[in-house]
């Protein structure tokens, strides 16, 4: 069960973040899934943000590096890479390209996607963009 939870992460960031396959959230995220970055809840509010950020990145592509598991639990370590068409935070596209990290960790229960956290490299992000740091 463990292989297939990591294969299941693994098509969930490559496939649909990096390809709008919005099909591999239908097959992966369960109606009781949380987001606990973003506070989305159900497959829906999943697609919600990866609608925005390929908003934001239109042609993102997504590499899974390295995952782990445990128990039922995955986690995943992703390079992005996109061109800002769309606004990051509250700033307007830069049209610059930008490369970044992110760090996933995902929960499953009997097959099924049901919490999410993660974080990105944001500094690094806003950094390539030629913007300011957030403050705060």
């Amino acid at each position: 069960m463990a292989e297939e939870n990591r294969r299941k992460a693994c098509s969930l960031y490559e496939e649909a973040f990096g390809g709008g396959d919005f099909s591999v959230v239908d097959e992966v995220v369960g109606e009781a899934f949380f987001d606990h970055r973003q506070g989305h809840r159900s497959p829906q509010g999943l697609k919600r943000v990866i609608v925005e950020m390929r908003h934001t990145f239109p042609d993102l592509r997504v590499s899974v590096e390295e995952q782990g598991t445990e128990g039922d639990t995955v986690t995943t370590r992703c390079v992005l890479h996109g061109t800002d068409r769309g606004g990051l935070l509250w700033y307007p596209p830069t049209g610059r390209r930008a490369t970044f990290a992110a760090k996933y960790t995902d929960r499953f229960s009997d097959g099924i996607l049901v919490e999410h956290w993660g974080e990105s490299d944001t500094g690094s992000l806003l950094e390539q963009l030629g913007l300011p740091p957030r403050e705060g």
